[in-house]
């Protein structure tokens, strides 16, 4: 029974039957069992003999495995590679003659290509291992060369990555693409009879008899090919019979497994992780990535898993509902529906999770309702286990929309008949829902209305762009739900000179907190103190004053270096350590921002061991295109020449200070400089070939050029020998640097580290870690308050591949970009990194070196000298 072998381990070995043996025996088709090893397979015959085949291994695996653990993906060339489809409820992907339909043939090679790159980021044995049944039906021609490389893409990637290939064809030629793809197809099943050159290609043996039409022949591996006749095809009913317990099974299981994996905490635990998952962009549909307020899509997300978190509490607990997003589309819905789907896939509250759109004009009755019918159906059935968002293209009339009754009513219909197995999202005016709830009975009970999409009165404007700039920063740091012990904190040390500025944002933050609750009234109290802690103009008053005062709003402290208090007058407690005190007594009520200079902030952050754990850092307001300062009138800012598409190292300043020039900025036009003195740390992260290895080079000459001084040591944990291999394509035999510790060994790395750990470093420390492994790694005793001590003598450059969006930032990111530390995003590719620090990456192509260099609020495209030239 089915429902034992379901019940298994995905990795206990099972044994498909395909056929018999001339002996009576049952005949396996081992490979094809998940824990076999040869994962991918060929099929050669003629048409009825190749479609019986597949369909045996297909009702063999489907009986084997539940759909949990393997799941099936069905695309035909020509004909579809069962001959008529099943609807078992392992299908993720169906559908035939799609050469005939470059639309349908562009869906699957997309359905590959995002197949594998899911897989690859994510969690090994996170998603069900997958068999792509492909019936390529006749001979490869010129015109399928994106066929050819999806297939090739899936045998060279896919046993990695848990997927399957078993290709089906009616000849396999002396070709160029046959010969790259037939090596990769470790078992073949030669279905009916063959000319001997053939089956010399295929089995590597062309003297074999085939009785009658019922004879085919298994070579598995190096094994010689064995005989055997393909088990008959079970009478209709019982196939029938077989798809519908399959179905009811699945639906008993995925609501089993939603009424154990659905409990409140497990909601509160994602919605707690929103930041880390919510972007700042969205791709559009012709694969541009392109800005989304992620403030509107985090408020979205967090109303429908509180809400459905509400459903368990209630003991409604079922996996999902169906959702209304009460607004013209926009690309924040994309967002929202991608990422619900990704979150309940991975709660196995969806089989697959992905997004489909869809406008409503597919659906249009005016023509052929039974037609438009159809179509939905079509769609309903190929979206099985998706996230289906439909919506009006913009400008689209709603009067010519498909979102009308009588579509809904089949759609609803649809739910009951294909098993609720997608999760609609419908998309538009308010006033159309309305109606729908009213004409449509079960409307209401079978979807959500999603509060947060509404078309809202947008926030007043504020004048001044950089204020507004960080205001929005702030903002969607209090937007995303995260638990206390990792939320951003709300108190500000402001180390800039725009004191007009740091003023009007201390009114607007104040009135904002208060606006979401935070404050209870968000007026600011300004003062001045020196560094005994005495107020300006304000003898009687103490610091314990000024907070118990503020108690409710914000408090704008500036930090002066001229004596306020009577000379020869001494106090308990310096500035600071009154700071201190106040602030861990009274937490964020007040909200406190601390005006300082730069030497001030070095000192603050050396005397507060947790100064990225109580304080964000704002060096300066950033420099927005058209922006003026309130003091200053508005000028055009001069035309600058684009940057070269290359600079060599030898035309940068030499180093003469503790500066290091590491290229050329855009705007102003002048050296890029690295000061680790004002900024002890930073991040160097870029996708491959964006020149990470030539930067982290010349940051560790121009350290190692510095005038003297202290002493110094630099560190280098390399992973993968990026360095080694640039000094090596430059014709270097080694990377041999004097007076550099460079190592690819995690355990040699960690007792550095573990050294000044123990005992604090006298020596001036860099360490250099690049492209780390997490799961060993080399900082994992690296205390994170090292980031903000012993005076700075400890510099970390933390060197990375890019974060490709929805996966998780690497911790020690966070930490850096919490701690203040500048960061150097190579590459015109936007990741994660681009998201913390809020910067677009340079337009235009990606040149070697281009990036952006992200420090102290401000940003400036570079180009990266090239160190070698």
């Amino acid at each position: 029974m089915f429902e034992e072998t379901w019940a298994r381990s995905a990795l206990e070995p099972r044994d498909p039957a395909i056929g018999y043996a001339p002996d009576g025996g049952i005949v396996t088709l081992y490979p094809l069992d998940i824990a076999a090893g040869i994962p991918h397979g060929l099929i050669v015959g003629e048409t009825a003999a190749r479609q019986h085949a597949v369909r045996n291994i297909a009702l063999a695996l489907a009986s084997c495995y539940s759909p949990w653990d393997l799941t099936f993906a069905f695309a035909g060339l020509g004909e579809h590679p069962l001959g008529e489809p099943l609807d078992l409820p392992h299908i993720v992907f169906s559908d035939d003659e799609l050469l005939r339909r470059p639309q349908r043939l562009r869906g699957f090679i997309d359905y590959v290509a995002d197949e594998l790159e899911s897989r690859a980021s994510a969690e090994p044995d996170s998603a069900p291992g997958v068999v792509v049944f492909a019936d390529v039906s006749l001979e490869f021609r010129s015109g399928q060369r994106e066929v050819v490389k999806a297939l090739l893409s899936l045998a060279e990637r896919g046993k990695a990555l848990g997927v399957h290939l078993l290709v089906s064809t009616s000849t396999v030629e002396d070709t160029t693409t046959w010969n790259r793809l037939l090596p990769l197809l470790g078992w073949r099943v030669v279905a009916s009879r063959l000319p001997s050159a053939e089956l010399q290609r295929v089995l590597e043996m062309g003297a074999l008899s085939f009785r009658d039409e019922h004879s085919a022949y298994l070579r598995a591996g190096n094994r010689s090919p064995r005989q055997f006749t393909l088990a008959p095809d079970p009478p209709r009913p019982a196939v029938h019979d077989f798809v519908q317990r399959t179905q009811r099974r699945w639906k008993t299981l995925r609501r089993q497994a939603a009424s154990r994996t659905l409990d409140a905490g497990s909601f509160d635990v994602i919605v707690e992780e929103l930041p880390d998952i919510v972007p700042d962009t969205e791709l559009t549909q012709d694969d541009r990535h392109a800005a989304t307020d992620a403030g509107k899509a985090t408020a979205a997300l967090r109303e429908i898993l509180t809400k459905q978190a509400e459903d368990v509490r209630q003991g409604r607990s079922r996996a999902h509902r169906h959702l209304i997003f009460p607004a013209p589309y926009v690309l924040e819905m994309r967002t929202v529906a991608r990422l619900y789907g990704k979150v309940l896939a991975e709660r196995r509250l969806l089989t697959r999770g992905d997004l489909v759109t869809m406008a409503y004009a597919r659906f249009s009755l005016e023509d052929d309702p039974r037609s438009a019918f159809d179509h939905l159906k079509r769609l309903y059935s190929r979206s099985r286990g998706s996230v289906v968002l439909f919506h009006d293209p913009p400008g689209q009339d709603p009067g010519n929309s498909g979102l009308r009754p009588e579509m809904v009513r089949r759609l609803i219909r649809l739910m009951d008949e294909e098993h609720d197995d997608a999760l609609i999202i419908l998309s538009g005016e308010p006033a159309r829902f309305h109606e729908l709830r009213r004409t449509v009975p079960e409307f209401a009970e079978r979807f959500r209305w999603v509060t947060a999409l509404e078309p809202g009165t947008p926030p007043g404007t504020i004048e001044d762009p950089a204020v507004a700039e960080i205001l929005r920063r702030l903002r969607n740091a209090e937007m995303h739900a995260r638990p206390p012990d990792e939320r951003r904190p709300r108190h500000i040390v402001y180390a800039g000179t725009d004191m007009l500025r740091i003023a009007r944002l201390a009114v607007e933050y104040g009135r904002m907190l208060a606006e979401l609750g935070v404050l209870s009234r968000g007026d600011v109290r300004e003062a001045t103190a020196d560094w005994l802690g005495y107020i300006a103009d304000e003898p009687d008053k103490t610091m314990a004053d000024l907070f118990r005062e503020s108690r409710g709003g914000v408090l704008l402290l500036h930090m002066t270096r001229k004596a306020i208090a009577p000379v020869g007058t001494t106090t308990e407690a310096i500035f600071l350590e009154q700071l201190r005190s106040l602030v861990r007594e009274h937490g964020e009520n007040p909200v406190v921002i601390v005006c300082v200079d730069d030497g001030q902030m070095l000192g603050f952050r050396r005397f507060e061991p947790h100064f990225a754990d109580l304080y964000r850092r704002l060096s300066e307001f950033p420099l927005i295109v058209g922006d003026t300062s309130p003091e200053e009138p508005a000028e055009s800012p001069p035309e600058l020449p684009e940057l070269p598409e290359l600079v060599y190292a030898r035309e940068l300043p030499a180093v003469t200070s503790r500066r290091i020039p590491i290229g050329i900025q855009h705007r102003p036009r002048e050296p890029a400089y690295v000061h680790f003195d004002a900024d002890p740390h930073l991040l160097v992260a870029g996708p491959p070939r964006s020149g990470r290895a030539n930067a982290l080079q010349l940051l560790i000459d121009g350290i190692r050029a510095r005038p003297a001084g202290a002493a110094t040591d630099v560190y280098v944990f390399d992973a993968h020998g990026i360095l080694r291999s640039l000094a090596e394509e430059h014709g270097h035999a080694a990377f041999q640097v004097p007076e550099v510790g460079y190592t690819d060994s995690v355990e040699e790395f960690r007792e550095v580290v573990d050294w000044f750990v123990r005992e604090p470093p006298e020596t001036e420390v860099f360490l250099f870690v690049i492209d780390r492994d997490l799961e060993d790694d080399p900082l994992r005793v690296f205390p994170r308050h090292l980031l903000t001590s012993f005076d700075n003598r400890v510099h970390l450059v933390l060197a990375k591949l890019l974060t490709v969006p929805d996966q998780r930032l690497d911790p020690m990111v966070s930490a850096l970009h919490e701690a203040g530390a500048p960061a150097l995003l190579l590459g015109s590719q936007y990741g994660q990194e681009h998201r913390l620090y809020e910067a677009e990456p340079p337009s235009g192509p990606g040149l070697v070196g281009r990036g952006v260099l992200v420090r102290g609020g401000r940003r400036h495209v570079v180009q990266v000298a090239d160190r070698f030239g």
